[in-house]
């Protein structure tokens, strides 16, 4: 029953950044996730050690990959992410949180915000 719930409250949250706040909250949303499950703190930002190509993020929030590259190209040109070697970094953690209105108090359980 635990780790029912626990799924069930992280397809609850899943939902929720793609229904109320679209297309750039849940990439946002999936973009902290996958901080939170594969990043690298950097002198540059948060690393994520795992290389997705744009197909599959678009998977992960029900997107095309061509909105995704839009988006990203987006949040690049705003400075929030980058690119380096292959890997996408997280330079702004902060404003990723206020596309997808993160809560910071009280912060997720980490088990929730994973990928």
């Amino acid at each position: 029953m635990k780790w029912m719930s626990l799924q069930h409250r992280t397809t609850q949250s899943k939902f929720r950044d793609l229904m109320l706040f679209g297309k750039p909250g849940a990439l946002a949303s999936t973009l902290i996730r996958l901080c939170n499950s594969y990043g690298v703190a950097t002198k540059d930002g948060i690393r994520i050690d795992a290389k997705l190509t744009n197909t599959e993020l678009a998977d992960f929030i029900g997107a095309t990959r061509e909105s995704v590259n839009r988006m990203l190209s987006d949040l690049k040109k705003d400075g929030i992410i980058d690119m380096s070697g292959g890997h996408l970094v997280v330079k702004s953690l902060a404003e990723l949180k206020s596309i997808c209105q993160c809560p910071s108090f009280p912060a997720c359980p980490r088990e929730i915000c994973r990928i």
